[in-house]
């Protein structure tokens, strides 16, 4: 079995895709890659509003904000990537880190609105107004 660097190791610098089998922990190898993908999101976000003015994520940049977007950017992509493991959405793959680092905002609402949708669903009684 290979370690959790190696796997890291094979994810971005090879871009192999990991598979289950080979690696002690294939879960928290896509989940670190998600959270790099994150902050690299983050920290590009910043030097387009330092260079241009203009945040792509939409964030108003100060001290304050761009320290909360560098650090829960990454940490949400985390927990997303863990969700789309755990729901078989994604690949162990640079490309699916890439998307999630990126996206993950987005990959939630429609896990959410999807979610919503499966327990009004299953709800026995409708709502009384």
């Amino acid at each position: 079995m290979k370690t959790t660097i190696d796997g890291l190791e094979s994810l971005f610098l090879k871009q192999e895709v990991i598979v289950h089998a080979d690696y002690d922990y294939p879960v928290l190898i896509f989940m670190l890659g998600c959270m790099l993908m994150g902050l690299i999101v983050a920290i590009c976000d910043l030097f387009v509003y330092l260079f241009f003015k203009k945040s792509i994520l939409k964030v108003e940049h100060g001290l304050k904000n761009t320290l909360l977007l560098l650090l829960f950017w990454p940490v949400g992509a985390f927990f997303i990537g863990f969700l789309g493991i755990a729901l078989k959405v994604f690949l162990i793959s640079i490309g699916a880190c890439v998307l999630v680092g990126l996206s993950w905002p987005f990959i939630f609402a429609k896990f959410a609105e999807k979610a919503g949708k499966e327990a009004i669903k299953n709800d026995p009684e409708p709502e009384q107004q």
